[in-house]
């Protein structure tokens, strides 16, 4: 059971079961809950406790949508039901704050949407006038004039200002039946005039970061940008998850993250199209995560064109086919997978 990258949507007041997205380094996401990673309350905080070995074997077999085993104990019974209970619950909650998103919010991240389909259409616009350069001169004056009308590439730098882009990352829901999930994140990028190191500000609202997520993207951003060959010691970053309610888990979106920073401080962009689900090693490396067929079956959903993922799978995850529609890369280092996002080198 993967509970790590997992979007959730919960209640101060509604009985919740307590989950940490623990991984084990060895094998990625380790699929199993354990004493130390479970406890339940339907009650204040002073009265919560950890669960037995049949009430965890139950919280799994609720997440992932197995039936009860009438050997275990009535107390798993419990922490079955109330598992269920929660899940649907979160679900239902989901569904409600996203039909009343805040307006404001919801303005922002259309017209950050609206920028990336401006995008695509000049450069399709550009490729129909190639396609017409055999046609004569006028066909090169058109393409002259339209490249006159692109926004141009820049060089990082102090008085480049604030820079962002709305990014997709790729998780699965806490549901009955868990599901991959396409969501987007805002993350903006600044370069200030002092050296005070690398400030990275997570957001709390409408959406929020777990604090291993937040440990995940931080460490994968120094490692991404040291292989980069580039200092992080004057930039600010800033994340928002722009959905009323929903948490971020996991560590399987620090290496989309940190390539899109490392991308605009050099003034450079990722496509929206293309999406990457892995967490970055301290040696450069793309380490597995967890639920990888389920995610990618989720980016094929929204129609991605490219979805890279780690060359190590997980041993959690069993044997998948790859959607017709969507070009699957896997990729071993942060070298290999900024080209696969950017089509450009980390470093020169």
């Amino acid at each position: 059971m993967v509970i790590a990258d997992v979007f959730s949507f919960a209640s101060p007041s509604s009985p919740v079961l307590f989950l940490t997205d623990k991984v084990d380094s060895k094998r990625g996401a380790s699929g199993r809950f354990s004493q130390g990673d479970v406890a339940m309350s339907h009650a204040p905080k002073n009265s919560r406790r950890l669960l037995s070995h049949d009430e965890v074997k139950a919280a799994e077999a609720a997440f992932q949508g197995q039936p009860f085993n009438d050997d275990w104990s009535e107390s798993a019974r419990l922490v079955y039901d109330g598992m269920l209970s929660a899940i649907c619950k979160r679900n239902e909650q989901r569904r409600e704050v996203q039909a009343t998103l805040d307006v404001d919010e919801a303005d922002y991240v259309s017209t950050l949407l609206l920028r990336e389909e401006m995008a695509e259409e000049v450069s399709a616009a550009v490729e129909r006038v190639k396609r017409l350069l055999n046609q004569g001169f006028a066909a090169l004056v058109g393409l002259v004039l339209l490249w006159s009308l692109m926004p141009q590439p820049v060089e990082a730098g102090p008085s480049d200002g604030r820079r962002e882009q709305l990014i997709p990352i790729l998780g699965v829901t806490m549901t009955q039946a868990p599901t991959g999930i396409v969501a987007n994140l805002i993350v903006s990028f600044e370069e200030r005039l002092d050296s005070s190191g690398l400030m990275v500000h997570f957001k709390t609202t409408p959406g929020r970061f777990s604090r291993m997520a937040q440990t995940a993207v931080e460490q994968a951003i120094y490692r991404t940008a040291r292989a980069a060959g580039l200092s992080t010691d004057s930039w600010t970053v800033s994340l928002s998850v722009p959905y009323a309610g929903m948490t971020v888990y996991g560590e399987s979106l620090s290496a989309m993250v940190a390539l899109v920073v490392v991308a605009l401080a050099k003034g450079e962009m990722i496509p929206p199209d293309r999406v990457m689900t892995g967490a970055v090693s301290s040696e450069g490396r793309i380490v597995p995560v967890g639920a990888v067929p389920i995610k990618v079956m989720a980016a094929n959903a929204a129609h991605m064109h490219r979805v890279l993922v780690p060359d190590e799978v997980d041993t959690a995850d069993a044997d998948w086919a790859t959607p017709f529609l969507v070009q699957v890369s896997p990729v071993g280092s942060i070298f290999q997978a900024y080209e696969a996002l950017t089509d450009r080198p980390l470093r020169p």
